[in-house]
């Protein structure tokens, strides 16, 4: 397999996981609109972070690094979210 064609199949497996972890974390949310506009937020402001982070490493690493670093703040503001979302009755309002 050619470099490019690697590529192209990690960013599919990539694309993949956020899906499968979009609704993992949806699930986790439960019926509550205020839970998951928490576990929303979470989300937007790690990928801002993510991104903003992604700046300060040099990019003599040879890789898209504001993908992955975006992807890793997803998650940890996912992280950080349900720390407080969990804290919300479950119930849908």
């Amino acid at each position: 397999m050619s470099h490019e064609g690697f590529v192209f199949v990690a960013r599919i497996a990539t694309v993949l996981l956020l899906i499968l972890v979009g609704a993992l974390v949806r699930t986790f949310a439960g019926p509550s609109k205020r839970r998951v506009d928490t576990m929303n937020a979470g989300g937007l402001v790690g990928l801002a972070f993510g991104v903003t982070l992604s700046y300060i490493v040099p990019a003599s690493l040879k890789m898209q690094q504001s993908i992955y670093f975006a992807i890793a703040g997803i998650l940890l503001g996912f992280g950080v979210a349900w720390l407080v979302a969990r804290r919300m009755p479950r119930e849908a309002h």
